[in-house]
């Protein structure tokens, strides 16, 4: 699957709060693991939140997928109205961005903290 599939396969499992399917397009790899599955789902089950879509993910504008030079790392980024008059540090249009990487079996992976 493309970055971009799995982006989107990740938002969806967010939105309906099913954090099985969110823990499984994380990375596994040891040099990037971010917590343990039970982790997770002690701190998901424990936030009580109601499904909501960010605002960062609807009418999204400039979408574009970037990969790596290596081939093993995918930046999806995109603009949004919310932060229409924001600036980066070197004075662009403000990009949300969300990180992938390849796992040792060359498959896409969702970043712990994908969009931080």
């Amino acid at each position: 699957m493309k970055p971009i599939s799995i982006c989107k396969l990740y938002i969806h499992a967010c939105y309906i709060q099913d954090y099985e399917k969110e823990y499984a397009l994380y990375t596994k790899e040891e040099k990037r693991v971010g917590c343990t599955k039970e982790e997770h789902m002690a701190e998901r089950n424990d936030s009580k939140s109601k499904p909501y879509m960010h605002p960062e993910f609807i009418d999204i504008k400039e979408l574009r997928t970037e990969i790596g030079d290596d081939n093993n790392s995918a930046i999806i980024s995109w603009t949004h109205d919310i932060v229409k008059d924001e600036k980066d540090c070197n004075g662009n249009v403000f990009r949300f961005e969300f990180c992938l990487v390849k796992n040792d079996d060359n498959i896409w992976k969702v970043e712990f903290l994908p969009m931080q």
